[in-house]
C-alpha cells in the first residue's frame, strides 16, 4: 500500500511541473560604447595612475575609432597613445588634460 502511494504521489509531481507557463523571454541588447567612450575609459584609469599594460595592442584601433567620429579628437588620442607606447609609462598630468579635451 505504501508502495502504491509513493507511485501515485511520484506521478502527480512528475506530471505537474513547472512548464514555460506565462514565462516570456525577454533579450536586453547594450548598444556597443563608441570609441570616444572607450578612449575616455583607458585614458580616465591612467590619469588616476593606472599602469599601462596588454590594452597597448588596441591603441591603433581606438586612435582610429576615435578619428572616425571627431578628427582633432582623434589625432590628440593618437599622439598620446603613441608617446605611451613608445616610453611605456604615462604621464599622469597630460592624461588629464586629455581626458578634459575628449569631454568636450
Amino acid at each position: 500500500m505504501k508502495c502504491f502511494i509513493v507511485l501515485i504521489v511520484s506521478v502527480l509531481l512528475g506530471t505537474s511541473g513547472c512548464g514555460p507557463q506565462g514565462v516570456t523571454e525577454k533579450r536586453f541588447s547594450n548598444p556597443a560604447p563608441d570609441a570616444i567612450d572607450r578612449a575616455s575609459v583607458l585614458i580616465q584609469g591612467y590619469a588616476e595612475g593606472q599602469p599601462v599594460g596588454s590594452e597597448t595592442m588596441e591603441f591603433e584601433e581606438l586612435a582610429q575609432g576615435v578619428a572616425a567620429i571627431d578628427t582633432q579628437k582623434g589625432s590628440d588620442v593618437k599622439e598620446f597613445l603613441t608617446k605611451v607606447e613608445k616610453t611605456g609609462r604615462v604621464s599622469r598630468k597630460d592624461a588629464a588634460k586629455l581626458l578634459e579635451r575628449l569631454k568636450e
